[in-house]
């Protein structure tokens, strides 16, 4: 399943979008390879009849499978994660990637004020042992918050990054 494909994580790590790019592009240059070998194979045979050779007919069916996967899904993934990339690329962050700087994490809107409230906890900015009678307005201090972030929309949901 894609990474993005059911565009229901609270989180996004560009690291694994990175990940799933090169996974994507490693398979095409493999099948890429065949067809430069199975072409390597059919020039160096020598026959009159060159189309009923099996060289010819490995060649196209080399051809046969990269045109099916640059058809395919596996290629329109890797399209829209290059889109992703692109959209991301150069706005900083902790994560280089073939000369650019990318954001790590992608913050899902519907998980963003649960986000700030954790990450406020974890940073060390809410005492401990509130009292009872103390309430925070997360939905607030969220927004407070997203001030220092960005937004990038991703199949019609927006993810936050900075």
């Amino acid at each position: 399943m894609s990474i993005t494909e059911n565009n229901m994580h609270d989180i996004l790590d560009v690291r694994s979008l990175i990940e799933r790019i090169e996974e994507l592009e490693a398979e095409r240059e493999q099948l890429q390879d065949h067809v430069d070998a199975c072409e390597d194979a059919y020039n160096y045979h020598d026959s009159e009849d060159t189309q009923s050779t099996p060289e010819w007919k490995d060649l196209e069916t080399a051809r046969a499978e990269l045109l099916e996967w640059d058809n395919g899904p596996d290629n329109l993934e890797r399209v829209g994660l290059m889109t992703i990339m692109e959209d991301l690329r150069g706005y900083g962050g902790d994560e280089q990637w073939r000369g650019d700087w990318y954001p790590i994490t992608l913050i899902r809107e519907s998980y963003f004020v649960e986000y700030v409230a954790d990450l406020v906890s974890d940073i060390g900015d809410l005492p401990r042992e509130l009292p009872s009678y103390i309430e925070i307005d997360w939905h607030r201090t969220a927004g407070n918050v997203r001030a220092d972030y960005s937004c990038i929309n991703i199949d019609g949901v927006d993810y936050w990054y900075r």
